[in-house]
């Protein structure tokens, strides 16, 4: 049919409760697209800290499309509440959506609250981000994170595919 379409989903997996992995669409590349054509090629992103990858699509085959460096910008809460009299604060953190790239990281605390401190990311967990004192804030994250660029070209539509419906494509990545 002239309106089938093809959706692209991804699972992965690690070997490590430290590691991680995380696919987006390239909104640059696809054009902001969420479904595509049959034998049209699809680009994502790969976030991730692990050292080996491999992938595994339904259809197709994955292939690479360089290197590249995101600019996010993003909100981010810490909510561990002030301390109480003689109370002992173990950590203030805040998770964040992409890892950070190493001097890359700031933080502007929104609105008129008094905040929490400095904001810096973890060493180890560069998708963390730690407050120096106790103390619920809200702040605007500006960092930069690194990717893996990715394509795949979608199948051609299966001759017995006779439906209105989206074609699923199914990504799974293995990371060690």
């Amino acid at each position: 049919m002239a309106n089938s379409s093809l959706t692209i989903s991804f699972a992965t997996t690690t070997g490590s409760t430290d590691q991680f992995i995380d696919l987006e669409l390239d909104d640059d590349l696809n054009g902001d697209k969420t479904t595509f054509l049959f034998g049209e090629i699809v680009y994502f992103r790969v976030f991730t800290n692990c050292t080996t990858l491999d992938f595994y699509p339904t259809e197709g085959s994955v292939a690479a499309n360089g290197t590249g460096t995101a600019d996010i910008v993003e909100q981010i809460t810490f909510t561990e509440p002030p301390l109480a009299a003689g109370g002992i604060v173990s950590e203030n953190t805040s998770s964040l959506g992409y890892p950070a790239n190493d001097g890359s990281f700031s933080a502007v605390v929104l609105g008129s609250g008094s905040g929490c401190g400095t904001i810096s990311v973890d060493s180890v967990d560069t998708k963390q981000a730690n407050a120096s004192q106790a103390g619920p804030g809200v702040y605007t994250a500006t960092y930069k994170s690194d990717y893996l660029g990715k394509k795949i070209t979608g199948p051609t539509m299966p001759v017995d595919w006779d439906t209105e419906e989206s074609y699923p494509v199914v990504i799974v990545v293995v990371g060690s």
